[in-house]
């Protein structure tokens, strides 16, 4: 018998076995290091969706309260009226926290908010390039109001007298300087009414010195060619040199109600030569900036 090839078989089946447990070890071992890399990027995905999530809800959230604002500005000009009751009641100056989102949330009715320091802050915000300033005594209240958008600023003085809660009376005052364009708005006595006229007949007479002064600052290069004559709502462009030719554009603000429009007219001549179908072609071609730089050029053949 051969004793010697029993020992190195038995020798070979326990070899065998050591490694088979060994190998059985080491693959638990690395299935346990796969389980937890696994378990952490599980964890850091869902950590990077609801990050993502949060932010898309406050984008949207954004995006929503700036839609709402542009959408509803004047609504809220007329329903925030800035001077409707002469006192402040103690009882209305806290509702829900006297925070204004959460009353407007519980708002139904198209009423003045309750609270005026809210009020003048929203009225401050909605109103740009105007200073509002308040007080009241009484059954007086007295408001004033600065445009400073324009080169030229005005100032609006409103008293108001109260009798109880009802306005029975609205004195309007304004600077001398606007005294003639505003003519029409100052019979209006509804102060929120006014407010808004002078608000829009700023941001009007505004937009005139701008369109103004571009067109002056681009027929400036011509200036061997054409001279230019400004007052407050005409421009007048005028050609010495052979060919000759003199172009007025006229840029006039005109209230209807109370609230202002803006009118743009053109003359060649001094009217003698019928331009207007030319320049409403050219304004609805290139809009009112680069439509009336092309109509300088053509009527001065520059």
């Amino acid at each position: 018998m051969d004793f010697t090839s029993d020992s190195v078989r038995h020798s070979s089946v326990a070899s065998e076995a050591r490694n088979s447990r060994s190998s059985s070890r080491s693959s638990s071992n690395d299935l346990s290091e796969l389980d937890l890399r696994t378990l952490k990027l599980q964890e850091q995905r869902n950590s990077l969706l609801s990050r993502r999530n949060g932010l898309l809800q406050e984008i949207q959230s954004l995006k929503s309260r700036a839609h709402t604002t542009h959408e509803e500005t004047d609504a809220r000009l007329l329903d925030l009226v800035l001077l409707t009751s002469g006192k402040e009641k103690a009882s209305a100056i806290t509702i829900d926290g006297s925070d204004l989102e959460k009353e407007l949330q519980a708002k139904y009715d198209t009423l003045p908010l309750l609270n005026m320091q809210l009020r003048l802050e929203t009225l401050r915000k909605l109103y740009q390039y105007v200073d509002l300033s308040v007080s009241s005594s009484d059954d007086i209240v007295e408001a004033h109001a600065r445009f400073y958008r324009s080169t030229e600023p005005f100032d609006l003085d409103l008293r108001l007298n109260y009798k109880g809660e009802t306005l029975y009376e609205c004195g309007v005052e304004v600077s001398r300087n606007v005294q003639w364009p505003l003519r029409s708005l100052l019979k209006c006595k509804n102060p929120s009414r006014i407010l808004l006229g002078c608000f829009e007949y700023d941001r009007l007479r505004c937009g005139r010195d701008e369109l103004f002064n571009h067109i002056q600052g681009e027929m400036g290069r011509f200036a061997s060619l054409v001279t230019i004559t400004r007052t407050e709502s005409a421009l007048t462009l005028h050609r010495f040199a052979t060919p000759e030719a003199k172009l007025t554009i006229r840029y006039t603000i005109e209230f209807e109600e109370f609230l202002p429009s803006s009118r743009i007219q053109t003359s060649l001549q001094d009217g003698q030569i019928d331009i207007s179908a030319v320049t409403s072609g050219l304004l609805k071609e290139y809009g009112l900036r680069l439509g009336l730089l092309q109509l300088c050029k053509a009527c001065l053949c520059l």
